[in-house]
C-alpha cells in the first residue's frame, strides 16, 4: 500500500483541529453551566446567594444554545473522520451531564423566583376596584396589567368593555377567594422556609418578614382554630393520594377542616376496607378453580413463566432505532441532526409514540408527563412543528388518532371536498355556535364565534375573519359542491390556524385546509 496523499493528510489535520476547537469551546460553556449549577445548590440554603443566582440564571438559555451548536460541530467533524462511536462514548456523556444540571437549575429557578401571593385579589381592591377616580374601562385595563397566568386567562375570557368589568371581577373573586386554598398556601411558605446556615442581616430579615407576613395573613382569614388546622396540615400530607381525594370529596371545599375531621374519616375508611377485604377473601375461596394434574389441565406456572420471558426483551432493549447504537432515540444526535419533517416521518413509519418516542403504545395511552418545551403540548420537543408546516394529518397522528372517515360515496368525482346542505323547510334551522380563541399572525389570542355543522366535510372561514387575524392565505384547487352537484364559486383560497377553548390554554387544536369564502351564512335564519 502506498502512502496517503498530501491533500488527504492536510484535510485530516484540518478536521482534527476543528474538532479540538469545537471541544474546547464546548467545554468552556459546560464549565459555565456547572458553575451556575453549583450556585443554584448554594442558593437553596443561602439567602445572600439567591439574588446572585437569579441575576446569572438569565444566561442559561444562551449557554444551552451555544452548547448544542458546538456539539453539532463536534459530531460533524467526527462523522468526517469516521469516528461516530467516539461521540457516543465521550461527547454524549457530556451532553447527559449538561441536561441533568440544567434540570436542577430550572427547578431551583422556579422555587426562588418571586411569585404572586394567592390573595392578590385583596391587594388590588384598594388600588383599582374601590378607586372612584377611574372609570370601569380603566379599571379593566389596570386589572389586566396586574394579572398573569391563570388569573389573566379568566379575565381575558370576558370581552373587554366597561359593562363587562363587573362580570370579570366577579369571576376572578369567585375563583380566588377560597379561604382553604389561601390558608394552605401561607402555611406552605412557613414549612418551606429553608434552615439558616449562617447568621447575616439579610437572612434574619427574610426569616422575620416571611413568618410575620404569612402568620398575619392566616389570622386575617378568620380561622377559628389555627392550631387544629396546622395539625391537620401536617397529617394530611402523609396519607395516600386516593384517601386524600376521598376525604376532600366528603367535606365542603369552602370550610376549614380540622384534625378531628381527618381522623374520623380515616377511621371510617378503615372499617370499610376491613369489610371489603373479608368479603373479597370469601369470594376468592369459593370461586377458586381446582385443576387436576393431567395432559389437558393448564399449567399456571408455565403460563406465567412464558409471559414474563416474552416481555423481558422489550424492557431491556435500549438500542436506537435510527443508528442502531446503545442509547435512546431522543438522545441520538444523528436523529437530532435531520429535519423535523424527517423525524416525524421516521416516528410515524416505525409506529413510535409521539410523546416519548418509544414503541408499544400510542400517544393517547402514553403515561409520560413530559410536554413539548416549545408549545407545552403533549408531544416530544424533537417533533415540534410550526403551524405553517403542520398538516391536519400529522396533527391526528400526534394524538394517536387512528380513526378514518367512512367513504360512503364510491362514485368517482373530481371534487376533493363536499358539504351536505339542507332543503328549505317550514321552520328555520339554527346551528350550534361556540366561542373559541384563535392565534393571530402575532401570536396573540383573539375571540372568534364558530358555527358548528355536523354534516359539513370542510372547514370554512370568511375573508373578514381571515383579514382580522392576519392569517396567511394560499391558492387552492379544492372544489366544493352542495346539493345537485352545484359548485360553490368565488373561493378565495385556503388557510390554517391554531385555536384553544375560551376559558383554557389547553388543549390546542390545529385546523388546516380551511376554505376562505366571502360569506358563510346570513347573520340570522329567516323565513321567506
Amino acid at each position: 500500500m502506498g502512502r496517503p496523499k498530501k491533500n488527504q493528510v492536510e484535510e485530516s489535520t484540518d478536521l482534527q483541529k476543528a474538532l479540538l476547537r469545537a471541544r474546547s469551546a464546548r467545554d468552556g460553556v459546560f464549565r459555565s453551566i456547572r458553575n451556575l449549577d453549583s450556585l443554584a445548590n448554594e442558593a437553596k440554603t443561602d439567602v445572600d446567594k439567591q439574588h446572585v443566582f437569579l441575576a446569572r440564571v438569565i444566561s442559561l438559555e444562551k449557554y444551552i444554545s451555544q452548547f448544542e451548536k458546538y456539539q453539532q460541530e463536534i459530531l460533524a467533524s467526527l462523522v468526517d473522520l469516521n469516528l461516530v462511536r467516539e461521540f457516543e462514548q465521550v461527547d454524549a456523556l457530556v451532553a447527559d451531564a449538561m441536561e441533568e444540571m440544567c434540570g436542577t437549575i430550572r427547578s431551583t429557578m422556579e422555587q426562588l423566583q418571586p411569585k404572586r401571593t394567592p390573595n392578590f385579589v385583596h391587594k388590588i381592591v384598594s388600588l383599582i376596584h374601590n378607586n372612584k377616580a377611574i372609570s370601569d374601562i380603566e379599571r379593566y385595563h389596570y386589572l389586566i396589567s396586574c394579572l398573569s397566568g391563570p388569573a389573566l386567562t379568566i379575565v381575558k375570557a370576558v370581552p373587554l368593555s366597561a359593562d363587562n368589568y363587573s362580570i370579570a371581577w366577579n369571576e376572578l373573586t369567585k375563583c380566588y377567594e377560597n379561604r382553604r386554598l389561601l390558608a394552605t398556601a401561607h402555611v406552605d411558605k412557613l414549612f418551606a422556609f429553608a434552615p439558616l446556615k449562617k447568621k447575616s442581616v439579610s437572612s434574619l430579615l427574610s426569616f422575620v418578614h416571611t413568618f410575620r407576613e404569612n402568620v398575619s395573613a392566616i389570622n386575617a382569614l378568620g380561622i377559628e382554630n389555627i392550631s387544629s388546622f396546622l395539625l391537620f396540615y401536617i397529617r394530611v400530607r402523609v396519607i395516600d393520594t386516593k384517601t386524600r381525594r376521598l376525604f376532600e370529596a366528603s367535606i365542603p371545599q369552602s370550610e376549614i377542616p380540622s384534625l378531628d375531621d381527618l381522623l374520623n374519616f380515616i377511621s371510617q375508611r378503615c372499617k370499610i376496607l376491613e369489610n371489603i377485604g373479608k368479603s373479597a377473601e370469601k369470594v376468592e375461596l369459593v370461586s377458586k378453580p381446582n385443576f387436576k394434574k393431567g395432559k389437558g389441565a393448564p399449567s399456571v406456572k408455565s403460563s406465567l413463566t412464558s409471559t414474563t420471558n416474552s416481555s423481558r426483551p422489550s424492557q431491556k432493549t435500549s438500542k436506537c432505532l435510527y443508528c442502531q447504537l446503545e442509547h435512546h432515540l431522543y438522545r441520538c444526535f444523528l436523529f437530532k441532526k435531520i429535519s423535523t419533517d424527517l423525524r416525524r416521518k421516521f416516528a410515524s413509519d416505525n409506529c413510535l409514540c409521539f410523546c416519548c418516542l418509544k414503541t408499544g403504545h400510542s400517544a393517547n395511552a402514553c403515561s409520560s408527563t413530559f410536554r413539548c418545551k416549545t408549545c407545552q403540548s403533549k408531544h416530544h420537543t424533537l417533533l415540534h412543528l410550526d403551524c405553517d408546516n403542520l398538516s391536519l394529518k400529522e396533527f391526528s397522528q400526534e394524538r394517536g388518532d387512528k380513526s378514518q372517515p367512512n367513504n360512503v360515496d364510491s362514485e368517482p368525482s373530481a371534487s376533493l371536498s363536499k358539504f351536505a346542505g339542507t332543503t328549505c323547510t317550514d321552520k328555520p334551522v339554527v346551528l350550534g355556535t361556540a366561542i373559541v380563541r384563535i392565534f393571530d399572525n402575532t401570536g396573540k389570542l383573539q375571540t372568534v364565534c364558530v358555527l358548528l355543522d355536523g354534516g359539513s366535510q370542510v372547514s370554512v372561514m370568511n375573508s373578514e375573519c381571515v383579514n382580522r387575524l392576519g392569517l396567511q392565505r394560499r391558492k387552492t384547487c379544492t372544489n366544493v359542491s352542495g346539493l345537485s352537484q352545484q359548485p360553490v364559486t368565488k373561493i378565495k383560497g385556503s388557510t390554517h390556524c391554531r385555536f384553544v377553548p375560551l376559558t383554557a390554554e389547553e388543549p390546542q387544536f390545529v385546523a388546516s385546509d380551511i376554505i376562505v369564502l366571502s360569506q358563510i351564512t346570513r347573520y340570522m335564519p329567516s323565513e321567506k
